[in-house]
């Protein structure tokens, strides 16, 4: 309540903090697209495979314990494979291909990506979060399937970028269509890269960040 301004990166924390101050302003989690996440600086690898992939901190790997079983059965699915990308290696049962997390390999390390996944338990510190992953996935061209929480409703278009997924049976079903189906890989990709330039990259936020400096 003593502060001039209050940048926040979401909506519901936008709601928590209007309680305390009206002069609100939503700067959400953003990338640079242009030198950074930009999938036509990188090449693509591992085209003879799909890969289902998910990156994070150790913190949060405990979010991909409600999928590990879905997971476990993809990966016996010829040619599918399982990539998480983190700063410790998980130990779940089923068989994996683990990237320790690097600054220097982030972007290409992720570029094998061929589906993005975000699971998320529904409580209020998932409510909060930025939806970074799909963020990442979106500007390489990535689809992503996630839980319906907080930001995750707003960055997926359920269809046309990814698929918000209630249930397991939403996850393998949707996991499974894209599986199946290069072209809606390719055009899911397209549309949500679309969406990062135009609402989540460094240039479609830099008159908002200014804007809490005058």
């Amino acid at each position: 309540s003593w502060s001039w301004k209050i940048v926040v990166g979401n909506d519901f924390l936008k709601d928590f903090a209007v309680q305390y101050n009206s002069n609100i302003i939503v700067v959400p989690t953003v990338v640079d697209t242009k030198y950074y996440h930009n999938p036509d600086l990188h090449k693509k690898v591992r085209a003879n495979e799909i890969t289902i992939g998910w990156t994070g901190t150790h913190s949060t790997l405990q979010y991909l314990n409600s999928i590990s079983p879905l997971l476990s059965k993809l990966q016996k699915i010829p040619n599918v494979r399982i990539l998480i990308i983190a700063n410790q290696k998980p130990s779940f049962s089923f068989n994996f291909d683990f990237r320790f997390w690097k600054q220097d390999t982030e972007i290409e390390d992720l570029m094998e990506v061929d589906i993005g996944v975000m699971p998320l338990t529904k409580d209020t510190w998932s409510q909060g979060k930025g939806g970074f992953k799909i963020i990442q996935y979106f500007a390489l061209r990535i689809p992503a399937l996630a839980s319906p929480v907080g930001i995750n409703k707003r960055l997926i278009r359920d269809g046309v970028n990814g698929f918000l997924c209630n249930d397991i049976d939403d996850w393998e079903n949707n996991l499974k269509y894209l599986i199946n189906n290069r072209n809606e890989r390719t055009r899911f990709g397209k549309n949500g890269r679309i969406f990062i330039e135009e609402n989540y990259s460094v240039s479609a936020s830099t008159s908002s960040f200014l804007s809490l400096f005058h």
